[in-house]
């Protein structure tokens, strides 16, 4: 498979997936204005040779001769010119590949405008531009016109699901994790049944993405803690799926990439760590077969592909998890430095960075980094996503850990108050609230609603996560040194051998 095959099918380079086809010489009265053949040649050429280049990892050359390419094309054919369109979004792709998101946005906005102009709303090509405008707007935290982009070219492309069905189903995904993300669980829901219907189902044959609905819901049961009902799903399709991991099969790698992140969630952290390293194992196995020839810097680059580090950040997580702090710590600042330049995922990757070296003991920006990631989340999702009150949580059990109480305080009720209207007494954000707010009324002195707290955060965690998960554990010990500090010896004590195993705190 080719390079540019395979970026088209993952949905990740858009503008080169036509840019072998014929190209039709500008003629007068189509939008183009008369030119010389031989110049709208040169221009035709140097758009090959830009994207060869691309193909090759030369993202330097490539771009340079796009600039140039681009600069010769609006000047000798015009605006307007089938060629000179297909040079601003070759640009744009090279951008967006550098982590120059602001001017990917600027030449894909111009090409989608210049393209409904020429080619009208519904064209092909147009619709690629649409789609490659909303993947860059994602990247910008400008998920709104991201989201609004999306859906309008899924109306446009249902209208010819045989030619556009695998695109379809890439805008989908992407439309789902924004709305999970935000805690739009209904919305996620909602789009993805455009995906679970029989006009999915070509040659009688089942298709990936009709049958597994199962997949979206399981993934959606675990944001909302639903995980029983979640890995009854996973281990359905774990069955059909996962066992087998050939040829870099996306819904294989979905199966165990949710799955090892449902036992990080359930810390079961060594089962999360196997697939975790199988998934990732392939994805960089995958990258070095599919680019043979590249010199060892290029090669290193691709191997480093978005996709890639998805599975990178996944397995720094569970190494934190398991205490593994210098290994976690080089996984994250490999993602890093790939994402340097890109203002939503190096704000996060951030926070997750200066974390390590917190719990290293070395000089940490953690405050910082934590408030850039609320802020950032606040202007994406809004204060009431779930992904925002997770950061909540996350910048009050800073002030929890370093024994500011009163700092804590108002983030705790705030996560609480949000995510039991919002998501629900039983959602993780929830119970990390409950935990939460409950170790703060124990710092004032307000020993009952402590208490209250505690005996419903302890209820719902071991209903939810089971007796022995870290968290159940950690609301078992704020409510037994409650009970010991009240002089309630015999309570402490009845709670002890309902919780044999002690494991202490989150990590």
């Amino acid at each position: 498979m080719s390079v540019v095959r395979y970026a088209c099918r993952v949905g990740l380079v858009v503008a080169t997936c036509s840019l072998f086809a014929p190209l039709a010489l500008a003629k007068d009265g189509d939008g183009n204005r008369s030119h010389s053949p031989n110049i709208a040649s040169i221009i035709y050429s140097n758009n090959i040779k830009s994207t060869r280049l691309y193909e090759d990892g030369k993202y330097q050359e490539a771009l340079t001769l796009a600039e140039y390419t681009l600069k010769k094309a609006e000047a000798e054919l015009g605006e307007n010119d089938r060629n000179t369109l297909t040079s601003l979004q070759n640009l744009a792709v090279f951008y967006g590949t550098l982590n120059r998101y602001e001017e990917a946005a600027a030449m894909s906005e111009k090409a989608l405008a210049a393209r409904e102009r020429t080619l009208g709303h519904d064209a092909p090509d147009t619709i690629k531009s649409m789609n490659n405008l909303a993947y860059i707007y994602s990247k910008l935290g400008r998920d709104k016109e991201s989201e609004q982009l999306y859906l309008r070219s899924i109306d446009l492309m249902k209208g010819d699901i045989s030619r556009y069905k695998e695109k379809i189903e890439d805008n989908v995904r992407a439309l789902g994790i924004m709305y999970e993300s935000a805690g739009r669980y209904d919305d996620a829901e909602n789009i993805y049944t455009i995906v679970n219907n029989e006009k999915f189902e070509p040659n009688g044959d089942i298709n990936n993405m009709y049958f597994e609905h199962d997949m979206y819901s399981a993934d959606l049961y675990t944001k909302q803690g639903r995980y029983g009902e979640a890995e009854v799903l996973y281990d359905q399709m774990y069955d059909k799926y996962g066992k087998g991991l050939l040829h870099h099969d996306p819904l294989s790698m979905w199966v165990l990439r949710s799955l090892s992140t449902f036992y990080y969630k359930m810390a079961r952290y060594q089962e999360a760590e196997v697939l975790a390293l199988r998934v990732l194992e392939e994805s960089e196995r995958q990258s070095a077969f599919l680019l043979p020839e590249f010199r060892e810097q290029d090669r290193e680059y691709r191997r480093n592909s978005p996709a890639t580090l998805r599975y990178v950040i996944d397995l720094a997580h569970i190494y934190v998890a398991e205490g593994r702090l210098d290994e976690a710590e080089k996984l994250y600042q490999r993602a890093l430095k790939r994402y340097k330049d890109d203002k939503v995922e190096s704000v996060y990757i951030t926070a997750y960075l200066e974390n390590v070296h917190r719990k290293q003991g070395r000089p940490s920006h953690l405050e910082q980094a934590l408030r850039a990631a609320l802020a950032l989340n606040e202007r994406r999702f809004g204060r009431e996503a779930q992904s925002t009150l997770s950061w909540v949580n996350r910048l009050a059990r800073f002030y929890r850990e370093e024994g500011q109480p009163q700092k804590a305080k108002p983030l705790y009720e705030r996560a609480l108050e949000g995510a039991e209207r919002v998501l629900g007494h039983h959602n993780p954000v929830t119970l990390d609230g409950l935990d939460g707010l409950a170790y703060v009324y124990q710092s004032e002195g307000r020993l009952d609603q402590a208490e209250a707290l505690y005996v419903r955060a302890v209820g719902s965690r071991e209903r939810v996560l089971g007796s022995n998960h870290p968290d159940t554990q950690e609301s078992l010990k704020g409510l037994v040194s409650l009970y010991q500090g009240q002089g309630r010896a015999a309570d402490a004590e009845q709670l002890l051998k309902r919780f044999p195993q002690r494991h202490g705190g989150k990590r």
